[in-house]
């Protein structure tokens, strides 16, 4: 918790989303919720509304392993632009048209896991099929070009995203002293983490982008550096 210069309290938040293969379509449907929250306590907020909490928000951070690194980059690539919100009994367009409802629950089934697109180049890659998941993520990252863009106050400047990830083939290091003498010990490292600095439409100014993230301009309707 913080306090700007006019003394009203700001509460900085951030979202830490674990993984759990399909568990990310609950994930998701719970940030959709917390997003409509917030767009609604703001609007409500600047127009006076004397129930709505005097405090500001900000959310600063957003990070991720496996699904919930999934979840955290379909909301950064959307969180630029008006979303579409699922409730219960939403119409099908609606559905349709959320990002993360699109990408969770009509976006993969099990026949399109078990398709065989990905061997007609004459290499098998992977067990399943990937050809749709990579369908999918084009569409989350291509969201801008279907929605009007929509500035966040509560969503920070840049709003910054880690994810954890694996490296099948590992990095490899060498750890010892420097020493020709010393029997250097060699490792590999599957674990990574990738970095993101989101620019371009937050309402609340944060500390500029480190050396190790890498930033992404929201520019019109396509993010540039997100591919």
């Amino acid at each position: 918790m913080t306090t700007t210069a006019s003394d009203a309290t700001t509460f900085e938040l951030g979202l830490s989303l674990a993984g759990g293969v399909s568990c990310g379509a609950f994930s998701a449907g719970a940030i959709d919720f917390i997003v409509e929250a917030l767009d609604a306590w703001e609007a409500a907020r600047e127009q006076g509304d004397p129930d709505a909490p005097a405090h500001r928000v900000s959310l600063r951070i957003v990070g991720g392993a496996s699904s919930g690194a999934l979840t955290s980059a379909v909301l950064a690539a959307a969180l630029p632009y008006e979303i579409r919100h699922v409730r219960r009994g939403s119409p099908r367009e609606v559905e349709e048209a959320n990002p993360l409802f699109r990408a969770w629950v009509d976006g993969t089934s099990l026949h399109d896991l078990l398709g065989t697109q990905d061997a007609r180049d004459g290499g098998v890659r992977s067990l399943l099929d990937p050809t749709r998941v990579d369908t999918v993520a084009r569409e989350a990252i291509g969201f801008g070009t279907r929605a009007p863009g929509r500035q966040r106050g509560w969503l920070a400047d840049p709003l910054r995203l880690a994810f954890s990830v694996t490296n099948l083939r590992g990095v490899s290091f060498s750890l010892g002293n420097g020493r020709g003498s010393v029997r250097r010990l060699l490792s590999t490292m599957h674990g990574d983490m990738m970095r993101f600095a989101f620019r371009g439409k937050g309402g609340t100014p944060a500390p500029a982008p480190r050396p190790n993230e890498s930033v992404v301009h929201v520019q019109r309707h396509a993010p540039d550096g997100w591919e």
